[in-house]
């Protein structure tokens, strides 16, 4: 259960275990004098609507009436436009694959001393996005149980950019639980392609650690040598203290040829400012 100014959302996965922690929830509401509307009172149901979200049983998806508001968006004429678009935006970009690559033309709109010039590469970018929006992904609930399936992280590095996708195996297959990406900063720019890649593995094992510590997992890499990252000798400074950090996690690095990498492939080349998608 978890609690909101004036709401309550209260679920499990059976009905005999949702009705007695429902009777428990409201028995405690009972005892601290609080009264509930009727009206407003939602039992049983399938799918709930939060924070402009849908949650549904198969997981977490875009809920149709916000991101309406996104989709019918007139052409911005201005760049203040282009910001409350993309601001409204990105609220939903986790559920788009690659969304800074996508907005990269609008963002480059906004940049200091740029003149506004809406160009046909700009009206591409706002449409595909609108588009994406209307049919976007659905991140599925992941599962913490001994018996459920392992989670596996694909990350992928470019000269300006890394991306990731986090996914578990489950009954019905490979099923994606988050995106993510980031821009490399101008100091990170000038790394060798392997400190490119190990950065990647680095800092998502780091932004997805919630998921991934204490339990065995699997990290897929289109870059050969990141497979031997625990048989490097001689370290020092940044890349001793990413095999330090690496030891905290039971994690194996699989290659996979770029060609089957394509997920976190594209999210890392994009050229727009450090974001998560």
């Amino acid at each position: 259960m978890f609690n909101l100014p004036r709401r309550h959302y209260c679920s499990r996965p059976t009905i005999e275990e949702h009705s007695s922690r429902l009777k428990n929830v409201l028995e405690r509401q009972r005892m601290a004098g609080l009264k509930l509307k009727l009206t407003k009172f939602l039992l049983l149901k399938q799918e709930v609507s939060f924070l402009g979200h849908l949650i549904t049983p198969a997981g977490v998806k875009t809920s149709g009436t916000e991101v309406k508001q996104v989709v019918d968006w007139p052409v911005p004429r201005s760049v203040n436009g282009v910001r409350n678009f993309m601001r409204l935006a990105s609220y939903y970009r986790k559920f788009v694959p690659h969304f800074l690559e996508i907005v990269s033309p609008l963002h480059q709109l906004t940049e200091k001393g740029k003149k506004f010039v809406w160009s046909a590469e700009c009206h591409a970018a706002f449409n595909t996005l609108e588009y994406k929006l209307s049919f976007p992904s659905i991140l599925a609930f992941p599962d913490f149980p001994p018996s459920a399936g392992n989670f596996k992280l694909d990350t992928d590095a470019s000269d300006l950019a890394i991306g990731a996708v986090l996914s578990q195996k489950s009954a019905n297959g490979e099923v994606v639980i988050a995106y993510a990406s980031r821009r490399l900063d101008k100091r990170e720019r000038r790394y060798c392609t392997t400190r490119h890649e190990m950065l990647a593995l680095m800092y998502f094992l780091k932004h997805f650690h919630h998921y991934l510590l204490g339990k065995p997992f699997k990290v897929r890499t289109d870059h050969r040598a990141l497979r031997w990252l625990r048989n490097f000798r001689e370290l020092e400074g940044q890349v001793a203290r990413w095999l330090d950090d690496l030891q905290d996690y039971d994690v194996d690095c699989i290659y996979r040829l770029g060609s089957r990498h394509a997920k976190a492939d594209a999210l890392s080349r994009f050229s727009t400012e450090s974001d998560n998608a």
